[in-house]
C-alpha cells in the first residue's frame, strides 16, 4: 500500500530493504516511476520511498524485525534505450533495544533489448554498532529480465548464498 507523503511514497512491510531481492522490482516497475522512462528526458528522475514495517529478516530470523527509513532512486534513460537507476538505502533495523543499519548503494542498469538487468556496487550492507558487519552482498550481478536467472555473478554475496547466521544471531540474542 503506498500513500504519497512528503513528495515521496511509504510501504508498510518489508522487502524493499533487501535491494538485491528487490531488484526485478525495480527493473520492471522503477522506483522512479514511469515518467523516468519516457524517451527524451533530458534530466534524471528523482525519487524516494519511505518504508517502514517487517523487515523480509524477520522470516529468514524467525524473530519480528523493524525497518524505517528511506530508499533514494535516480533514474536516467540513456541515448540506446537503456535505464540507469542509482539506488541509496537509508534504512534503521531493531528489535528491542539492538539497532542495525542497512545502508547499500549500487547502481542498475536495465537493458530492454539485452532482456536484462546489471546491479553493481554494494547490493546489501547491513551493519552494528561495535559489531561491525551482519550482511553484506557486493560485487557484479547480472539478471535475466524474463527468467530472474542470474546471468553472471562476481563478488562477495551472503545473502544470496543464504549466509544469514550472523545477522539472525545478532538479533535474535538476547542482551
Amino acid at each position: 500500500m503506498l500513500s504519497t507523503r512528503g513528495g515521496g511514497k511509504r510501504s508498510e512491510g518489508g522487502g524493499c530493504a533487501a535491494a538485491f531481492l528487490s531488484v526485478l522490482i525495480i527493473a520492471s516497475v522503477g522506483l522512479a516511476g514511469p515518467s523516468a522512462l519516457a524517451v527524451g528526458t533530458p534530466a534524471p528522475e528523482r525519487s524516494s520511498q519511505e518504508v517502514s514495517g517487517l523487515h523480509f529478516l524477520s522470516d529468514v530470523c524467525g524473530t519480528p524485525i523493524l525497518q524505517d527509513g528511506m530508499v533514494y532512486v535516480t533514474a536516467r534513460m540513456l541515448a540506446d534505450g537503456r535505464v540507469t537507476q542509482q539506488v541509496r538505502v537509508d534504512i534503521v533495523l531493531s528489535v528491542s533495544s539492538r539497532v542495525a543499519f542497512e545502508r547499500p548503494a549500487f547502481t542498475a542498469v536495465i537493458d530492454p533489448q539485452a532482456q536484462t538487468v546489471t546491479l553493481e556496487g554494494t547490493l546489501v550492507n547491513i551493519s552494528a554498532p561495535g559489531v561491525g558487519i551482519l550482511l553484506k552482498d557486493v560485487g557484479p550481478i547480472v539478471r535475466d529480465l524474463s527468467t530472474s536467472d542470474i546471468l553472471t555473478l562476481v563478488g562477495r554475496w551472503m545473502a544470496l548464498q543464504g549466509a544469514f547466521d550472523e545477522v539472525c544471531r545478532y538479533f535474535t540474542t538476547p542482551m
